[in-house]
């Protein structure tokens, strides 16, 4: 395969249901002939959902996501690369590692070696978590679906739109997407300037 690269290649593997004895590596970087720089592993997808991992799981790619969900891994999660991300949602594993370690994000009720996690992780975007839904808004193309992970009560968690004055719409939406709900909610309280024409949602340009 010459002259390939993975902005020309989409791929997506759904682990599920299974117990799996051995390290899952996620490395999904293809060069572009000589030109490294065009190497990336952001088209390609790994999600591990409701499985048994008795070994290590590790992004090694140097950017994209990886998804553990409602999975429990017995020994080490590890990201290796500043632009690469690990999602953990409802999930159980050993311990972390790796020199990005900090890329790797929390949400539900997730545990590292027993010891409950701070949930960070507000929404989820094709596998991806955030911490925020104007970043999960961002990132969604139009016919994503959104994911809710907690519930949203705080203005702050809403950035996208005009957060001062009279006329306040505090999260703007211009694309076609979908927020599931999955069981939480958003609940804003308009500051007392908003007037009659503001809005906590707006939705098109």
């Amino acid at each position: 395969m010459n002259h390939v690269s993975y902005d020309d290649v989409v791929i997506e593997v759904n682990i599920e249901d299974i117990e799996i004895t051995g390290d899952i590596l996620r490395v999904s970087d293809l060069t572009n002939g000589e030109e490294k720089e065009h190497a990336k592993g952001s088209t390609t997808s790994l999600n591990i959902s409701n499985v048994t991992v008795t070994g290590d799981v590790a992004n090694q790619s140097s950017n994209g996501n990886l998804l553990i969900d409602s999975s429990t891994v017995t020994g080490m999660v590890s990201n290796a690369n500043e632009d690469a991300t690990i999602s953990i949602n409802n999930s159980d594993v050993g311990s972390i590692s790796g020199a990005e370690k900090d890329n790797i994000i929390f949400a539900g009720d997730s545990t590292v070696g027993r010891e409950p996690q701070e949930a960070t992780g507000v929404a989820m975007v094709n596998g991806k978590i955030y911490s925020d839904l104007n970043a999960a808004i961002t990132a969604a193309e139009d016919g994503d679906t959104i994911t809710l992970l907690q519930n949203i009560d705080k203005p702050s968690e809403l950035k996208t739109g005009t957060t001062s004055g009279s006329n306040i719409s505090l999260l703007s939406i211009t694309k076609s997407v979908t927020i599931k709900g999955n069981g939480y909610g958003i609940t804003i309280t308009m500051p007392d300037a908003a007037t009659n024409r503001s809005q906590a949602i707006s939705v098109g340009e």
